[in-house]
């Protein structure tokens, strides 16, 4: 008759056995169910989007959305393709702007937004120069 110990440790190798496949089971299952159409990024799903891209799962959209939320960019990293374009939409109840080296918004009043097209691949950090610490970046692939 084996020994308690064994059994013990044997129970616990069946266990991750199946907790190992119970992960894998529902992580296929949740890939699974994403929209098939991953074209263009909103404010609420742009996270989704650019960790998939950035993951090497799904190709870059060609459009993404930024919001300007309190004194923070949602998300404040986004990922597109190149020769496409970030829409940075002030949902916020205070004045922002977008500026960076290769381009720079006017005041972006509540409600206000801003498109800027990303024809060359490569990585555009971006500020709101009205408030101290409110950056992001862009990722053009």
């Amino acid at each position: 008759m084996p020994s308690t110990n064994s059994i013990k440790h044997s129970d616990r190798r069946a266990a991750r056995g199946s907790l190992a496949a119970l992960c894998l089971a529902t992580a296929l299952a949740v890939a699974g169910c994403g929209s098939s159409n991953n074209a263009k990024s909103t404010a609420s799903t742009p996270a989704a989007t650019t960790t998939s891209a950035a993951a090497g799962g799904a190709a870059a959209p060609a459009t993404a959305t930024v919001g300007m939320e309190g004194v923070s960019f949602k998300p404040d990293t986004i990922t597109v393709k190149a020769g496409g374009s970030v829409t940075w939409d002030n949902t916020s109840t205070i004045s922002h702007n977008v500026t960076a080296d290769a381009f720079a918004s006017k005041t972006l009043d509540p409600g206000a937004k801003f498109v800027h097209r990303f024809d060359t691949a490569g990585s555009y950090p971006f500020v709101c120069t009205f408030h101290a610490g409110m950056k992001g970046t862009i990722v053009v692939q």
